[in-house]
């Protein structure tokens, strides 16, 4: 920028220090006009390259009225019958309460069918209990139980082995 006192100290008039100052103000003007031209113009540019996925956010939909899950898919991996009508229900319960939208309802269901979370369990809808938890420390409690009275009520092995894993020798019965 230039300043007033060097272009008085430079033996310029008023009128020509003000027409200085105007041509410096438009310059920088110009300047501004260019970079925000060519900021517009990077934007553009992203937008076009993110173009395709507004226009498949645009493209989903929540669940289509037409839409039945195919339970051929699920049959497959030897559900029964009842387990996959749960599951149809299930699966479009929790897309309409979370308000899950789409573009391929099919592939969705594929994906919750095929889901690692449907592996799990026993068969019987429930999920062994975490390793070290009270209810994993239950369950080998009852079946060391169940182990000790099939001993006791004349099993031939103890926990599977004649060694004894008892740590105690059981009396001998008469």
């Amino acid at each position: 920028m230039i300043s007033v006192k060097a272009l008085r100290a430079a033996g310029f008039s008023p009128e020509a220090i003000l027409k200085v100052l105007e041509i410096e103000q438009e310059e920088r003007l110009a300047a501004v006009r260019e970079g925000n031209r060519i900021r517009q113009r990077n934007h553009r540019a992203r937008n076009a390259v993110t173009h395709d996925k507004r226009d498949k956010r645009d493209r989903k939909t929540a669940w289509p009225a037409d839409f039945i899950p195919d339970p051929s898919i699920a049959l497959a991996l030897g559900w029964s019958t009842e387990k996959v009508n749960l599951e149809i229900q299930t699966f479009k319960s929790h897309a309409t309460a979370k308000g899950y939208r789409y573009i391929d309802w099919p592939a969705a269901w594929r994906n919750w069918v095929n889901s690692p979370y449907q592996q799990k369990g026993n068969g019987h809808g429930q999920t062994p209990p975490r390793p070290g938890s009270r209810d994993d420390l239950r369950e080998r409690n009852a079946r060391a139980r169940d182990q000790l009275k099939d001993f006791a009520r004349g099993g031939s092995e103890a926990g599977g082995s004649d060694d004894g894993w008892l740590p105690f020798t059981a009396p001998k019965r008469p």
